[in-house]
């Protein structure tokens, strides 16, 4: 195990050591106005949203750095920075069937694309449907009652920061 000792940190945090703890801490710091009404929840999620965003790009940013600094320790070594272990690992795995030149997966493939597509057109038709519809199966002269589908939904928010 590398522990890795700087003692350059990011300026917003110089003393900040990062833990559960610590996280839970500067959670409940960060909404305890809101909760005791020192602050509106409007103006709370707006600077948390800002924070988050913020956080989000300086991670993309930096993250092809961090892969390439740990790529200098042995394989599956765990480096130890602020009390945290970071490591390399392999995630979100996935196969490409297609190259494998396989009759049957093509043929499942191929038929599952036609079938995808027959559906994607048969929901746009679905959702065209403002009121229940009679409609005649002309294969089996069965007749069904179609209702338009249910619209579910979730409510939530967003939010558009000005460009200053």
């Amino acid at each position: 195990m590398s522990n890795i000792d700087n003692t350059t940190t990011l300026p917003i945090l110089s003393d900040w050591l990062p833990s559960k703890k610590e996280i839970r801490r500067l959670t409940e710091e960060m909404v305890h106005p809101v909760l005791n009404g020192e602050m509106s929840s409007e103006r709370a999620i707006v600077v948390i949203r800002a924070l988050k965003n913020a956080i989000e790009d300086a991670e993309d940013i930096i993250k092809e750095t961090v892969i390439n600094d740990l790529h200098k320790y042995a394989r599956n070594e765990v480096v130890k920075v602020l009390g945290a272990e970071i490591k390399l690992k392999e995630m979100g795995v996935k196969y490409e069937y297609s190259s494998c030149n396989d009759g049957e997966w093509n043929t499942l493939d191929k038929a599952i694309k036609e079938l995808t597509e027959q559906r994607k057109a048969r929901e746009n038709f679905l959702k065209s449907l403002v009121k229940k519809e009679i409609i005649v199966d002309e294969a089996t002269g069965e007749v069904n009652e179609v209702h338009p589908p249910k619209k579910i939904s979730t409510t939530s928010f967003s939010i558009l920061y000005s460009k200053d």
